[in-house]
């Protein structure tokens, strides 16, 4: 703009600035363009993998509920067995005592 001022439009020098300044324009429209592609394909990457992270995150969390629910019936298994072992030693202690010493051996 200074040289429009000192010069017309026709001059040399202010065609070279406007297609000078025509083509930074374009190639700063080209560097946007990319960086807005590279950007975006970006963007959907991290979309797919938060989508792929929390498909796997169910699938932990349903994972581990059965794993609790297995633990919790093993738990359950173990004491009932532990009280079926335990009724049954008093049990046939119990017996034991009640038989006479000539049927002990």
């Amino acid at each position: 703009e200074a040289l429009q001022i000192i010069y017309k439009d026709e001059h040399p020098k202010v065609k070279k600035m406007f297609k000078t300044k025509e083509n930074l324009d374009n190639r700063l429209k080209e560097i946007l363009d990319e960086n807005i592609a590279a950007a975006a394909f970006e963007l959907a990457n991290l979309k797919n993998f938060i989508t792929s992270s929390e498909k796997e995150l169910e699938q932990a969390r349903i994972d581990l509920q059965l794993l609790e629910e297995k633990d919790s019936a093993l738990q359950k298994y173990v004491r009932e067995n532990r009280n079926c072992s335990y009724t049954m030693g008093n049990t046939w202690i119990g017996n034991r005592r009640k038989q006479p010493s000539s049927q002990i051996m």
